[in-house]
C-alpha cells in the first residue's frame, strides 16, 4: 500500500469513528445544554430590564411577578409618561425597553422550539427515561452522566445524587450533611409529596430511571408507564 493509499484509509477509519462517536444522545445532550444556556441569558436580561424599568414604572414591575407577564406589560405599556411613583422617560428610552422584552420573548420562543426537539428527540431514543423523567429532568440526567451509555451503567445511588456534587462534596470536606438526592428533587412527584417520603420516593425513581435508560440503550421493549407506576405507588403510600 503507498502512502497516498495509506492517507486515504486513514481518512476514512477517521470518518469512521467520529460517525459512530455521534450517537442520538449526543444531540439531547447539546439540546439541554442549549435550553439551559438560553434560560441563563432570558432571566439575566429580564433582572437587568425589571431593574431599569422600576425607576420608571415600579407598580408595573412589582404588580407582575413572572418574568413572562411582566415582558407583556412593558410591551403593552409603552409611554414615556410614568402614571405612578416613576420617573418620566424619553421616548428612546422606552423604546430600548420595548427592544429588550422583544429579545427576551424571542429567546423564550426559541426555547420551546428546542424543548419541542428535546421531546422528540428522546421519545425516538429514549423513551422510557422521557415518559418516567420528562424532558428537562432526563435530558439534566444524560448531561451530567456523559452519555446514554454511562446512565445505563450507573448504579441507582449514582443515579440519584446526580446534581448533588457540591452537596457531596461539603459532606467529604467539611462532615456536613450527606445530600439525599439530586436533580431528582424538582421531579413532579417529589415535589407533591409529603417531605417524610422522598427518601423512600428518590430511591424507587432512581432504581425505576436506572432500568429505564439501561432498556433504552439497549433498545428493548418501552416499560416506562410500569416503571413510573412503581413510583406512583410509593407516592400514594
Amino acid at each position: 500500500m503507498d502512502l497516498v493509499q495509506l492517507r486515504k484509509k486513514n481518512i476514512e477509519l477517521t470518518k469512521a469513528a467520529i460517525q459512530k462517536s455521534v450517537t442520538p444522545d449526543v444531540h439531547i445532550i447539546h439540546a439541554r445544554n442549549t435550553i439551559a444556556e438560553l434560560d441563563k441569558v432570558a432571566n439575566a436580561l429580564v433582572k437587568r430590564l425589571r431593574d431599569w424599568y422600576k425607576h420608571h414604572n415600579p407598580e408595573l414591575e412589582h404588580a407582575n411577578q413572572e418574568h413572562e407577564d411582566f415582558i407583556a406589560a412593558v410591551l403593552e405599556y409603552q409611554t414615556p409618561d410614568a402614571e405612578g411613583m416613576g420617573a418620566p422617560v424619553s421616548k428612546e428610552t422606552v423604546d430600548v425597553y420595548a427592544q429588550q422584552a422583544v429579545l427576551v420573548q424571542q429567546l423564550y420562543a426559541q426555547r420551546e422550539q428546542v424543548l419541542t426537539y428535546l421531546e422528540k428527540a428522546m421519545q425516538a431514543r429514549t423513551p422510557n427515561l422521557l415518559h418516567i423523567a420528562g424532558a428537562m429532568i432526563g435530558g439534566e440526567l444524560l448531561v451530567l452522566a456523559g452519555s446514554l451509555r454511562r446512565l445505563a451503567t450507573m448504579p441507582a445511588g449514582t443515579i440519584q445524587l446526580l446534581g448533588a456534587e457540591s452537596a457531596m462534596f461539603r459532606h467529604l470536606r467539611k462532615n456536613a450533611k450527606p445530600p439525599k438526592h439530586g436533580v431528582i428533587f424538582n421531579h413532579e412527584l417529589m415535589q407533591r409529596a409529603h417531605p417524610k417520603l422522598h427518601g423512600k420516593i428518590a430511591r424507587t425513581l432512581a432504581d425505576t430511571i436506572s432500568i429505564g435508560a439501561r432498556v433504552d440503550f439497549f433498545e428493548g421493549d418501552f416499560c416506562g408507564d410500569t416503571l413510573l407506576a412503581k413510583v406512583e405507588k410509593v407516592c400514594n403510600g
